[in-house]
């Protein structure tokens, strides 16, 4: 089998095939299971293959909560020894990740490794709370099934302690079989937002938590 970027009229397997500079492209975690090509005509007798991704692993991460407020705003009618009264706000809800079916998408080749939410705003002052993250809003063909995946590392393995990437996973539950357009799922929720401070914890103020960190499987079925 010759490589994509050579052959014409051929099928090509780009996972079998090294030297494919698409193939190379890849990162390993990232690796394509399955492809193939099919030509497409772009005129003045040149011919391109065009590739047919069926399965995708994504790293999702959602959003960080925003941290709350701790502020305060200055006694007017008393002379008060203190910083104020306590006025700060909440913080925003983390945004979350989504992956939704779309009638307009055919293959899962312009999905990326690494998809994260935007985070949720700070508290501020006088009591207003922070917005919320936008969420990040994957789109896919109908006929997707989202599985998540479970590192195989051990816990106590010095390797994951020292913040080493994760190379091999085994499927976990299934979380959706999107049949329909529009059909969607949270694969990485957002955290909540931290509280400002209040009248009953005056100085204290929570900060917000952590998004899902996940790494979920995308498979077109065939």
């Amino acid at each position: 089998l010759q490589c994509s970027t050579r052959c014409v009229g051929q099928w090509c397997l780009a996972s079998l095939h090294t030297a494919c500079s698409v193939a190379q492209a890849l990162p390993a975690k990232h690796l394509v299971y399955r492809k193939f090509s099919d030509l497409v005509d772009r005129g003045e007798g040149k011919r391109y293959s065009r590739h047919l991704v069926d399965r995708r692993r994504l790293h999702v991460v959602g959003g960080k909560g925003g941290d709350g407020a701790c502020l305060y705003t200055k006694h007017t009618k008393h002379h008060m020894i203190g910083p104020g009264w306590p006025c700060g706000g909440s913080g925003g809800k983390g945004g979350s990740v989504i992956v939704k079916a779309s009638g307009g998408q055919k293959s899962l080749a312009h999905l990326k490794g690494d998809i994260k939410a935007m985070d949720g705003e700070l508290g501020r002052k006088k009591l207003i709370n922070g917005n919320s993250g936008q969420d990040s809003i994957i789109l896919v063909p109908r006929g997707v099934i989202v599985h998540e995946l479970l590192p195989v590392m051990a816990e106590e393995d010095p390797a994951l302690e020292a913040g080493a990437e994760i190379q091999e996973f085994v499927r976990g539950q299934l979380l959706v079989d999107l049949d329909r357009s529009d059909d969607q799922v949270i694969v990485a929720e957002g955290g909540h937002g931290g509280r400002g401070n209040t009248m009953a914890k005056p100085h204290v103020a929570v900060p917000g938590s952590p998004g899902q960190d996940k790494w979920v499987e995308l498979e077109l079925k065939s």
